[in-house]
């Protein structure tokens, strides 16, 4: 209860960080530019290999009737889970603002996964866990998509990775690649992906 009580005063801070920050570059999806202060109580807030939390806004060029974000689970390149996603439609198609807040927590046992959408005053959130893939992991990479990517009709975007190898160190892909040649996954033990995409 503790940890579902942390994780909703988190989101509460998120949103306040993401209302007093704006990017006028059309038609992408990115992390969020954050000021010197707001990056510090982003550090302060997050925990190495125990919290992790970023935010995510983007800006549509195009109309768009649906918003997708949603969590893939892999082991060896094979897709098995996921259980959290954000799926928005609307009743006619309209240039989207928003951001994205995720917030993946750890304990022993568990990962668990908030994301958070804000866009055109509304929001929504959902939030889930996933067993913890008990397998020595011995080399990890992971973080947020690091460049804006291009917005574009049923796209599939990898806004944040998280990559294992049992091998003492592992091979490194951009996302765009990652996307482009989903069986480079195999290369990992296992893999969690954060992606989202807009349709018109």
């Amino acid at each position: 209860m503790k940890r579902v009580i942390c994780a909703l005063l988190t989101f509460s801070m998120l949103v306040f960080l993401a209302s007093c920050a704006s990017d006028k570059t059309a038609n992408t999806i990115q992390p969020m530019k954050l000021t010197a202060g707001q990056q510090e109580i982003i550090g302060l807030l997050s925990v190495p290999n125990t919290q992790e939390l970023m935010i995510f806004e983007f800006n549509s060029a195009e109309a768009y009737s649906e918003t997708e974000f949603w969590l893939e689970v892999y082991r060896d390149g094979e897709m098995i889970g996921g259980g959290i996603g954000l799926h928005t439609y609307l009743d006619s198609a309209e240039k989207l603002r928003g951001r994205l807040a995720v917030i993946i927590s750890r304990n022993e046992a568990n990962y668990q996964w908030t994301l958070s959408l804000t866009k055109d005053g509304g929001s929504s959130s959902v939030t889930a866990t996933s067993e913890i893939i008990e397998e020595p992991a011995l080399a990890r990479v992971y973080g947020p998509m690091s460049n804006p990517e291009k917005i574009g009709d049923g796209k599939e975007i990898i806004l944040y990775a998280s990559l294992f190898s049992t091998e003492s160190s592992l091979p490194v892909y951009s996302y765009q690649t990652l996307q482009e040649h989903p069986e480079l996954l195999e290369e990992y033990a296992y893999a969690y992906l954060i992606k989202c995409r807009f349709t018109k």
